[in-house]
């Protein structure tokens, strides 16, 4: 499995670590100053599983134990961090130019293949030509999802340049002039350093407040309008016959067969159904053709190694057998299972065209127009809403078939299940920060200190949103049943994001670290909220300035594409070099699939807005990382990764609501930080104002914006008046048979796909009725 721990921050560790050692300083001068001193009394494991984290009530222990340290004399660390972080990225920048020489099919496989024109032949041309990309251009070559995750940077850039403004010039150096602090520099930009009580500071603040809200807001909606023509093309642009398609679940019994969902629509709609494929139960076979792909892949491994390194490879059928020629047990294992195969495609040709049985509760829908296919989705059917739910058809290639022939009763269950497994997750946060705030605290750094303190603090945090996408997806894999893959995608960013806007953004608002102690005061006394937001998290700003700019370290090891490039590497050593990229490909889509770097990006955003007030250098290091994101994934995405199967725009909506309500928070903390500190009810009531008018924003956008399918009126509009078609196919069913060499003795199925997203995948039969 590819690494989920940034790269950068393992070796800072090391060699933080190794320098402390050599230089032999005096431990005090690595402790000294250090804001983990509960962390650092600490000295096992077993210490901090003792502590009884809901009985502190002391908002600084709650910040010492999960990892988030308070405002301090911090100049030195946060200048060491923004130096060593800067010399990373220039680093990372630096070694990708090289490999995107040395290693064209890694760095710039698109245009190598002529899909993308070659950006210019200079140093940095490839920068100018990743900032050119209009949005548009990049929808037609990496889809549409992955073209607006890019266009969010852009978006994020607009509004934090316009906060960033007004914020360096008007509020930081009015901030420096009535405040007290003398010696730290950032602290006296912050609003902890204006008095509290202050005659006019704080209705300068109510101001800033409604200003950020209206910036944010006026800037999402302008931003989700644009995206509604985009999201038109692409649905009046999909391929036949995906786009007058839709995905039938929770048929009733009755009529689970093609012939009796085809006169179910056609009782309502006549004459309008072109085709009707059922999604069959048929997993042993779906196994046996897994199992043969395993095997032939297995095979081509020991052939080539023969034929490169003149290897005889061997294997051991099983424990009690002795070990036999690999590439002779698999071609034997392989006839075997072709027969298999044949019979068990020969025992569903029988069956398929009788009703129930092989049949799921799951079927394709494929309508002769456009006009039907839009009424048909708006539709209820009956009067249990739990039938004939109506969805749109995936991709073909990225559907999960096994999780459309699961049982709606059998679904629920587990998903009960997934739900205490997600809240266990939860639970583990805070005794395995609290483990690693112990240890990077009793590391003696020696003369590194200062640059030490500046990564260590959000060490634990890092490390335990690296591996959480993995550990999410596991859960939603094996309880939670999405559809296809972009939809598995789209449940992880929302669940990751919010579990990073409860451990990322209002982790100092924990009472001891304790999660369902704060979810208690919440539901009994939500009137205290603002208040313990206020009370917690001004004094944690700077935290989430070095948390900024460890983010500027990963997106410089993203570019240089580690995994990916290490993959290749080892596999050029016995196949061809398009060869061992295809295998090399894709990247790890758990940590950095579209699901994982959405709801990043957004909580990135969140931070930025919910702190930015209180610390004006917040939104301009945020900005810088949004161009360093834009840069590192839009030129990748353009010109190296393979494109993805695409929801077009799902991750984008998601993104700008999860932006909506990360801003409410915003107005939250806001209010209740003005009301303490503030003589004068007056900023409260701009801060209250504003966020009504945030919330309003966020519950009204699904109704403001129809952009989940196209409008009578523009499903009638003409397709090509707005873009050629890219590709076209006849027919929607499972393509188990086009993989098999024995298909012709089964029954030739036709392919719908997009040649350029999808390719023929491994997936069960389905049963057939059309009307030509």
């Amino acid at each position: 499995m590819p690494t989920k721990l940034p790269a950068s921050t393992a070796s800072l560790v090391f060699v933080f670590w190794f320098f402390g050692r050599c230089a032999n300083a005096d431990p005090q001068y690595c402790t000294s100053g250090s804001l983990l001193q509960v962390a650092s009394e600490s000295k096992t494991v077993r210490d901090w599983l003792d502590i009884n984290v809901s009985s502190n009530t002391d908002p600084s222990i709650s910040t010492n134990i999960t990892g988030v340290t308070e405002n301090g004399n911090d100049d030195a660390a946060i200048l060491s961090g923004l130096i060593t972080n800067s010399v990373v990225v220039l680093s990372c920048i630096g070694v990708f130019m090289i490999l995107r020489e040395r290693y064209p099919l890694v760095f710039s496989n698109n245009a190598v293949k002529g899909i993308v024109e070659q950006p210019p032949d200079t140093s940095f041309g490839w920068i100018t030509a990743t900032f050119d990309m209009g949005t548009s251009n990049m929808a037609q070559t990496t889809g549409l999802d992955v073209a607006m995750l890019i266009e969010f940077c852009n978006l994020c850039v607009r509004i934090l340049g316009m906060i960033s403004l007004p914020l360096l010039c008007i509020l930081a150096p009015l901030n420096a002039l009535v405040g007290n602090v003398k010696d730290d520099i950032i602290s006296k930009l912050g609003i902890g350093n204006v008095p509290v009580g202050h005659p006019w500071m704080y209705y300068i603040y109510g101001l800033f407040t409604v200003a950020v809200c209206y910036i944010v807001t006026s800037n999402v909606y302008a931003a989700q309008s644009a995206f509604l023509e985009r999201r038109y093309v692409w649905l009046k642009t999909l391929p036949k016959p995906r786009r007058n398609t839709i995905m039938v679940r929770n048929i009733p019994d009755g009529y689970q067969h093609a012939g009796e969902v085809k006169s179910f629509f056609e009782r309502i709609f006549p004459k309008s159904v072109k085709e009707v494929h059922m999604v069959m139960h048929c997993d042993k076979l779906e196994g046996l053709v897994a199992t043969r792909k395993d095997y032939a892949a297995k095979k081509n491994y020991a052939e080539r190694l023969w034929e490169t390194k003149q290897v005889r490879k061997t294997v051991r059928p099983s424990i009690l057998e002795s070990s036999v020629d690999s590439i002779d047990y698999y071609t034997k294992e392989i006839q075997d299972l072709n027969v298999q195969i044949l019979a068990e495609q020969s025992h569903f040709a029988k069956n398929a065209h009788i009703q129930g049985g092989i049949h799921s509760d799951s079927a394709f829908v494929t309508f002769k127009d456009e006009r039907t296919t839009v009424i048909v989705r708006h539709l209820h059917y009956t009067r249990d809403t739990d039938e004939w739910t109506i969805g749109a058809a995936p991709s073909v290639s990225s559907l999960i078939w096994s999780n459309l022939r699961k049982e709606t009763l059998w679904e629920r269950a587990e998903q009960g299940i997934g739900y205490t497994a997600t809240l266990a997750v939860f639970m583990m946060f805070v005794p395995f920060v609290a483990i690693t705030a112990d240890f990077t605290s009793q590391l003696d750094m020696g003369p590194l200190d200062p640059l030490w303190k500046s990564v260590a603090p959000s060490l634990g945090l890092t490390i335990f949103l690296s591996f959480l996408p993995t550990v999410l997806l596991l859960i939603a894999d094996t309880f939670f049943n999405s559809k296809s893959e972009p939809e598995r995608q789209h449940d992880l960013q929302i669940t990751y994001f919010w579990f990073q806007l409860v451990f990322v953004v209002l982790v100092v608002c924990l009472d001891g670290g304790d999660f369902l102690e704060f979810v208690k005061k919440v539901i009994e006394t939500p009137i205290e909220v603002p208040g313990i937001m206020a009370s917690t998290m001004p004094a944690a700003t700077h935290f989430y300035i070095n948390f900024m700019l460890i983010q500027w370290v990963a997106q410089g090891m993203y570019l240089t594409r580690m995994v990916p490039l290490s993959k290749y590497i080892s596999f050029k050593a016995l196949f061809t070099e398009e060869e061992a990229k295809e295998m090399s490909e894709p990247e790890d889509q758990d940590f950095y699939g579209l699901g994982a770097k959405s709801a990043t990006f957004t909580i990135l955003m969140v931070v930025c807005i919910v702190f930015g007030t209180m610390q004006p250098v917040l939104p301009l290091l945020g900005c810088v990382n949004f161009l360093l994101s834009k840069l590192a994934h839009g030129y990748l995405a353009i010109y190296a990764e393979t494109r993805k199967p695409d929801l077009g725009g799902e991750f984008w909506v998601s993104s700008l609501k999860h932006m909506l309500f990360g801003t409410i928070v915003y107005t939250v903390l806001m209010s209740g930080l003005l009301y303490s500190r503030s003589d004068s009810i007056i900023p409260t009531l701009f801060a209250s104002c504003a966020g009504f008018y945030v919330a309003r924003a966020y519950l009204t956008f699904d109704e403001h914006f129809q952009w989940q399918f196209l409008p009578i009126v523009e499903a009638e509009a003409s397709v090509t008046q707005i873009l050629h078609r890219r590709g076209s196919a006849n027919s929607l069913e499972q393509p188990v048979s086009l993989e098999d060499p024995l298909e012709q003795s089964y029954q030739q199925f036709e392919l719908f796909y997009d040649p350029l997203v999808d390719t023929p995948r491994t997936a069960p039969l389905t049963g057939r009725s059309s009307s030509k």
